[in-house]
């Protein structure tokens, strides 16, 4: 697949790439990525997050202070990738897996009920919805961040191990 961003190097190995809709399922069925961040210090900052893909964005939760929200504060720009479990090749003692590599920027979600509803959205996909589960958000609600990563660019490729 071709870079239509010309921000954005073409993938080298072409014919490993997945198309646009096979990374859009990977980042629905995989629970968790890792999201790379630059903070003013010039350091790469790395944090794995659990996500949530609708609408063409990708959704994350966290706390409203610390060194992750400070870094997005300054710069919004992150890239975020996903990996399946992947595969053992038959007969051999490797694997093959897919990974999805998105760019783009971070916007916060800075409206309350918004945020209570993407909360809910989280809590259906990771963790059992129940009163407990409510009570503990309510706990924390105030201190609790959405965030979602306005994609600009996503690739996906097969790595085929050999």
């Amino acid at each position: 697949m071709k870079s239509l961003n010309k921000s954005f190097p073409a993938m080298r190995r072409e014919r490993q790439a997945l198309s646009q809709e096979a990374c859009i399922e990977i980042l629905k069925k995989e629970p968790r990525g890792v999201m790379a961040l630059y903070d003013v210090n010039g350091y790469p900052y790395t944090v794995v997050l659990n996500h949530y893909y609708a609408d063409g964005r990708l959704y994350f939760h966290g706390a409203k202070q610390g060194c992750k929200m400070e870094i997005l504060k300054q710069n919004p720009k992150v890239c975020f990738c996903v990996m399946d479990q992947g595969t053992p090749k038959p007969n051999h003692w490797s694997l093959n897996f897919q990974s999805v590599v998105v760019f783009g920027e971070v916007k916060f979600i800075t409206d309350p009920q918004e945020t209570k509803d993407w909360i809910y959205r989280f809590g259906k996909r990771y963790y059992p919805v129940d009163q407990a589960f409510w009570d503990s958000i309510k706990n924390c609600e105030n201190s609790l961040q959405m965030f979602y990563l306005e994609i600009h660019h996503m690739t996906g490729k097969l790595v085929n191990e050999s």
